[in-house]
């Protein structure tokens, strides 16, 4: 792996723990049931779509080391 896109993945994942440090931090009422399924539920969409431009990136990546 070069340098720079080890770089870019740590910065990535760095910013993801970010995210949702924040985010958690920013919602008082995650202590009750309904404030945890939410979290739960907001937290399920972030990895999803996470997912989603991680795929995007590996094939933008893949095409540009052609």
């Amino acid at each position: 792996m070069e340098m720079g896109h080890i770089i870019a993945s740590r910065l990535f994942y760095a910013y993801m723990a970010a995210s949702v440090t924040g985010f958690i931090l920013s919602r008082p009422e995650l202590g009750t049931p309904v404030g945890l399924r939410e979290l739960l539920h907001d937290v399920h969409g972030f990895l999803y779509w996470s997912h989603i431009v991680a795929h995007i990136v590996a094939s933008i990546q893949k095409r540009l080391m052609r």
